[in-house]
């Protein structure tokens, strides 16, 4: 078991976020020692660094509390978890083909852009 400074190093996830995910119910309470500190295993850590990956691609906070609480639900709630997991997948190819998209027309621009700026001396 670690502490709150050790998790938030290898999760890669501020000691206050990782303090708002349990908050919030994102991950489940961490066991505390006798002394009231957060006593950090290796699944909370993976659980966090799950949720702050999730997050950064755009999950939002009740997507996140969903998942969260499938999880707390037990075996029971596996197909629904696989099908949140499948969805939330899906969501974020679509949002990665309008990023390449976007990303497609910029280098584009950039790689033409002398001739887009002499087309518009043109129109001046």
């Amino acid at each position: 078991m670690i502490g709150i400074k050790q998790a938030s190093k290898l999760s890669e996830t501020s000691p206050d976020t990782i303090r708002y995910y349990e908050k919030v119910g994102i991950i489940a309470p961490i066991k505390r020692d006798k002394n009231g500190f957060r006593q950090f295993s290796e699944r909370d850590i993976r659980r966090i660094k799950f949720m702050r990956h999730m997050r950064t691609a755009g999950l939002n906070i009740s997507s996140l509390l969903e998942y969260a609480n499938l999880i707390q639900q037990g075996d029971q709630t596996k197909d629904e978890r696989v099908t949140f997991l499948k969805e939330q997948r899906d969501q974020l190819q679509k949002q990665l083909t309008i990023t390449q998209s976007a990303i497609d027309q910029l280098n584009y621009k950039i790689d033409h852009y002398d001739e887009h700026m002499s087309d518009a001396k043109h129109l001046i």
